[in-house]
């Protein structure tokens, strides 16, 4: 987990259709899903880097996590480094995070 981008942001309103919406928008699909949120991902792992974004609402605060696994790598990565190593999957997942966040009327990252 020490590869994960983690962000909590304090909501106003039920954060769900925004997140729906972002899904669908960005060919996102869900991983699992349970009481305590959702996992969504996008990319096969071999073509196109695997990322995910985990999501857990409780109460009025939104916990997210978001990482990407490469198939050579064989581990997870940060989505928010501006590391060289693996550079354009990462920029591709937080660009899509980026629009999700800007959903939600947060800051980029």
């Amino acid at each position: 987990m020490a590869n994960r981008m983690t962000l909590d942001i304090r909501l106003a309103s039920d954060p769900w259709p925004l997140i729906d919406a972002w899904a669908a928008r960005t060919r996102h699909s869900i991983a699992s899903h349970g009481d305590w949120g959702r996992v969504y991902q996008r990319g096969d792992g071999f073509f196109q880097a695997r990322s995910y974004v985990q999501i857990t609402v409780s109460g009025d605060l939104l916990h997210l996590e978001s990482w990407i696994i490469v198939w050579f790598t064989g581990g997870e990565l940060d989505v928010s480094s501006r590391s060289l190593v693996q550079f354009f999957p990462r920029r591709r997942a937080r660009r899509l995070l980026n629009d999700l966040l800007a959903s939600l009327g947060q800051p980029s990252v």
